[in-house]
């Protein structure tokens, strides 16, 4: 699913529970999807799911040093599909 406001990313989410919400590090109506992981993973509601910020940042940049730890970066400028995979493994039931 596709959601194009941030206003409605907020909607969506609460709405349908999703397992992992992915944004662009871009801004979208003056809130980046660095400012929305921050907003969703503080929520009571929706601080439990996994949430994936689409960046050309390095880890080490400014924007990114205030994320929880558990929001997972996918380097659009790397192997995107490894990177993507890794993202995707917290999903995964863990196997013994």
């Amino acid at each position: 699913m596709t959601v194009d406001s941030p206003i409605d990313v907020f909607e969506t989410v609460i709405r349908t529970r999703p397992d992992m919400v992915i944004a662009s590090a871009m801004m979208m109506d003056k809130i980046s999807g660095i400012d929305l992981a921050r907003i969703l993973k503080s929520m009571t509601a929706t601080c439990h799911i996994h949430f994936a910020v689409l960046t050309s940042f390095d880890a080490s940049h400014p924007e990114l040093q205030h994320l929880p730890n558990d929001v997972v970066l996918v380097h659009h400028d790397r192997d995107i599909t490894a990177e993507l995979d890794e993202a995707v493994k917290c999903l995964a039931p863990a196997t013994f």
